[in-house]
């Protein structure tokens, strides 16, 4: 699901959501960027905290657990003290893209591991 609230309220959306549809904490993937992370990098999780990531603590906030597997997407800031909010919200640069298309095909194929063959080997 693609939540249509502001980033940092997506467990308001979340937790309907997986109500309604009878959705297991076990089959709930969080996938979201990380400015911690090189641009490029991916890195997955079983449980753990909410690193600084609001739209990530409004879910485990909703949810009421920790327990949600995440998948982390590198974005990078390469030394840039920007407003945060400005720089997550910007395009990628030209140099920038083809490693972003990189790190998106790299993702598609970690959910399709989880999917099929659960976080454990996910990670």
């Amino acid at each position: 699901m693609l939540p249509q609230t502001f980033m940092n309220l997506s467990g308001e959306a979340v937790l309907p959501y997986s109500k309604k549809k009878k959705i297991a904490l076990k089959d709930i993937l969080v996938v979201y960027d990380d400015v911690e992370l090189p641009l490029g990098a991916l890195k997955v999780k079983a449980k753990g905290s909410d690193g600084g990531h609001n739209g990530l603590a409004s879910i485990i906030e909703k949810l009421g657990t920790r327990d949600i597997g995440r998948l982390r997407l590198g974005i990078g800031r390469d030394g840039r003290r920007d407003e945060l909010s400005d720089y997550v919200l910007s395009v990628f640069s030209k140099e920038e893209r083809p490693e972003f298309a990189k790190v998106l095909e790299r993702a598609v194929e970690a959910m399709s591991v989880w999917i099929y063959e659960g976080i454990d080997r996910c990670m």
